[in-house]
């Protein structure tokens, strides 16, 4: 099938990459790569034209949630001859709620649950689809738009779409995305870099890891979600200070370790 992929960076990248070897023919637009090409092996796509835009079948938003919904409104009439135009942004409702007022038949928004803290096009070979969460976000678009979605994810080899609505996506992800890249900021600002660098061991290291992130994108994400994540921090600051009313008895502290470590289990499977 014909893909058209706006926006290069690392998802985008991947996204690339990864449908290109299972033989789909894939193009791409992206302003910001310095050298205006974008590497698949042996082929180079033109990263600013969109002239093959409205030829595709599929047109994949790999941009931030403002971006997709800018570049949507400015080509709207040639993503209606696409078959499919989906999007992977971070956020849902206020891009979804948007997004399928203009394109009612054709748009399904979904989001992959995988990445890496890094930017830009050059580790987008690293990322991994096999068997990652994938979320569909409930849609009302035609059939065919849902058999080219459900065929990029199966050749990408996600695991079985979970679908929600974008409501229920944002409140999600504010707890099980957000919320860690808010505890690996935090934890890295309160840290003092003399203790960090002569005490820090596997587990400082692993819990502070996403606060490599892209800065741009997340605080545009973590403010366009405050919302669900003015919520899950309330939580999360009560399951603290309930922790910290555990120190006085170790039969309690012991009792909420065990749970966690039985909750834990489960998620792991």
């Amino acid at each position: 099938m014909k893909i058209f992929i706006v926006g290069l960076g690392l998802m985008g990248g991947a996204y690339a990459l990864k449908l290109t070897q299972k033989g789909h023919t894939v193009s791409g637009y992206d302003t910001h790569l310095e050298n205006w090409t974008f590497n698949l092996k042996e082929k180079r796509i033109d990263t600013q034209s969109l002239q093959t835009l409205n030829e595709s079948d599929v047109v994949i938003l790999a941009l931030p949630f403002h971006a997709c919904l800018t570049f949507v409104k400015a080509h709207v009439e040639a993503l209606k001859k696409v078959t499919l135009v989906t999007d992977i942004a971070g956020i849902k409702w206020p891009l979804v709620k948007e997004i399928t007022q203009l394109l009612p038949d054709n748009y399904i928004s979904h989001h992959p649950m995988t990445g890496k803290e890094s930017t830009g096009p050059e580790d987008s070979s690293l990322v991994e689809f096999v068997d990652k969460n994938v979320i569909i976000i409930h849609h009302q678009a035609h059939l065919q738009a849902e058999a080219l979605l459900n065929k990029i994810l199966a050749d990408l080899r996600f695991a079985h779409p979970t679908i929600m609505s974008a409501k229920d996506h944002d409140d999600a992800i504010a707890f099980t995305s957000h919320l860690p890249h808010v505890l690996a900021a935090c934890l890295i600002h309160q840290s003092r870099l003399e203790d960090f660098k002569k005490a820090a061991g596997n587990s400082f290291f692993e819990m502070t890891r996403f606060a490599g992130m892209n800065t741009d994108l997340w605080s545009d994400l973590l403010t366009a979600n405050k919302g669900s994540l003015y919520a899950t921090l309330e939580s999360f600051i009560d399951t603290l200070q309930t922790f910290k009313n555990h120190l006085n008895s170790q039969e309690d502290l012991k009792e909420f370790l065990k749970t966690s470590l039985d909750r834990y289990q489960k998620i792991k499977g």
